[in-house]
């Protein structure tokens, strides 16, 4: 298996266990779904004595330690910034532990200790994914993120030094304009990665409008951001090769991958993830929630029932032989969500597809002031607003004002904002 040499070696250089965890992931994902979902509650059960016991947090809320994991309180970003070191084992020795933030897209971050276990399954996690796109260990690739300068290390020189051994090539892509992404266009036609990893919208903005590449990617992963079923036709168009989606983030690494038949699977040997509705219920198959996420690896700072603010939809099946259980679709965050014809939730993802009536586009943006709906779209050439418009009524229930933008504002992290109320802005 390619790379595994390199990670040999990084293992014992650098103290770290990512090959065994990797071996014992590869193994895990050969077992039947009857044996991972009892191993998965095993080591959920052992997690939630471990945080009864030895974490101050956890103590204080009084947990004897025997409890269901339905039965503990949510934890969000805000608690986990106001409890901060209470949250952490006291006998994990600092020295030994990684901090990781939250993403902070859309409010400020917070930090997360990892032991090394944890560390190391979030790497093994990212090589098992490689496998399932059929891809080695180490491909060489193209990497289009676009987090601030200040935030980003890739472009940094310690991380052109570590990309060399990872075979990366780094293009960031934060404020990216048409004359940035023709210049990233070109360099990977000269390129000719194998691999493509990206931002959605970064992916989608190389590649819209452009003539397919002369060579053929073999897998592109985009990650970070919602992918909608237009960006996805126009990524995998352009590279010529299948188009894989991961969800994660920085507290969790993947949390669940796109296996070859299309699946969304969750990494139940890593994570407990529940898809919750407004009432606390788990959501029904086809029914949209949000994801609360316990991490089964980090015991230096266990998260139970960690709110992501991500909107997911609950059910569907694969046909591959992973024994690991899919949801249907990742439709950005629970803020996002609009209220549609017959109190149905609508994301972005619902209103991406619903402009396909009038065209391409290659961003969008709706803004909420009170009852009135506008939505900013910037379109890949000839735009039907008025077809476009009767979609979105009889998507949301009530007229929307369709505007032709030149420009879409983003989150200051870089990412799409498909949606804005008028008392954020306030």
């Amino acid at each position: 298996m390619g790379g595994r040499l390199l990670y040999r070696l990084s293992d014992r250089l650098g103290g770290r266990r990512v090959v065994p965890a990797l071996d014992a992931m590869l193994e895990r994902q050969s077992w039947d779904p009857s044996r991972l979902a009892a191993d998965g509650r095993r080591r959920l059960a052992d997690l939630v004595a471990h945080a009864a016991r030895a974490i101050p947090f956890y103590r204080g809320l009084g947990l004897r330690g025997s409890e269901a994991i339905e039965d503990l309180p949510l934890l969000d970003r805000r608690t986990l910034r106001d409890a901060g070191d209470a949250l952490r084992d006291p006998d994990a020795p600092l020295e030994t532990l990684e901090v990781a933030t939250s993403g902070g897209s859309t409010g400020a971050p917070a930090a997360v200790w990892l032991d090394r276990a944890a560390c190391d399954a979030h790497t093994a996690a990212v090589l098992r994914s490689q496998t399932w796109m059929g891809l080695p260990l180490v491909a060489r690739h193209a990497l289009l993120w676009g987090p601030p300068p200040d935030v980003v290390t890739y472009g940094t020189f310690s991380g052109r030094i570590r990309g060399i051994a990872a075979r990366r090539t780094f293009y960031p892509t934060y404020g990216l304009t048409d004359e940035r992404a023709e210049a990233i266009r070109r360099a990977l036609r000269r390129g000719r990665f194998p691999q493509v990893v990206g931002y959605s919208s970064a992916l989608d903005h190389v590649a819209a409008g452009a003539a397919p590449l002369e060579r053929p990617a073999r897998a592109v992963l985009a990650s970070a951001e919602i992918l909608t079923p237009p960006q996805r036709r126009r990524i995998g168009r352009f590279f010529g090769a299948p188009v894989f989606e991961r969800f994660g983030c920085n507290e969790f690494a993947t949390v669940a991958h796109q296996c070859g038949a299309g699946g969304m699977h969750v990494l139940t040997d890593r994570v407990h993830l529940e898809i919750l509705r407004p009432d606390g219920r788990p959501a029904a198959p086809g029914e949209i929630g949000e994801a609360v996420v316990s991490d089964l690896d980090n015991r230096a700072m266990p998260l139970l029932r960690y709110r992501l603010g991500d909107a997911l939809e609950a059910g569907g099946r694969c046909s591959c032989p992973l024994p690991f259980p899919v949801f249907l679709a990742a439709h950005g965050r629970m803020t996002d969500l609009l209220e549609g014809t017959g109190g149905r939730p609508i994301s972005p993802r619902h209103v991406a597809v619903a402009l396909e009536t009038g065209g391409e586009t290659l961003e969008h943006q709706l803004r909420v002031a009170g009852g009135h709906l506008a939505c900013a779209v910037r379109p890949l050439g000839r735009f039907d607003a008025a077809r476009a418009a009767v979609s979105l009524q009889a998507l949301l229930g009530r007229p929307v004002e369709i505007r032709m933008a030149a420009v879409i504002p983003r989150w200051p992290s870089g990412k799409v904002r498909p949606v804005v109320r008028e008392e954020e802005r306030a």
